[in-house]
């Protein structure tokens, strides 16, 4: 058994103060080094900080290429027979959707903006 292990509070059997004295020490010190961080910086100004954040998204954006958005050709990836297949498939749902939203506008009329009866009519009609 050793002497130095049994512990009263912060103190030791067998040592002396030095280590409470020393703990304190840096524990002053913790305390005043924050304190002395926040004293050496300089305060900004908030326009000076938005300034730079544009001039930073300025030059970001001198990286950033823009290309026109294309509409894709289907001509380029699919064969004519299944062009019209797909054609009639979205007229056959277009018309579809129309009828659920008919029906939907005279359950419920003037109660739904087109943009949200549609939307519903289109859910309804694609889990039919």
């Amino acid at each position: 058994m050793d002497v130095n292990q049994v512990r009263f509070g912060e103190y030791y059997i067998g040592t002396s103060n030095r280590r409470s004295a020393n703990k304190e020490r840096e524990a002053q010190k913790e305390e005043q080094a924050p304190n002395m961080q926040a004293q050496a910086m300089p305060s900004a100004d908030r326009e000076d900080i938005l300034n730079a954040l544009n001039i930073t998204g300025t030059q970001n954006l001198a990286f950033v290429s823009k290309t026109e958005v294309q509409a894709p050709n289907p001509a380029d990836y699919l064969d004519e027979a299944r062009i019209s297949d797909i054609e009639a498939m979205m007229a056959e749902f277009d018309n579809g959707v129309n009828q659920v939203a008919d029906i939907i506008e005279a359950e419920f009329p003037n109660m739904f903006a087109p943009d949200v009866k549609n939307s519903m009519a289109a859910r309804i009609f694609a889990a039919e």
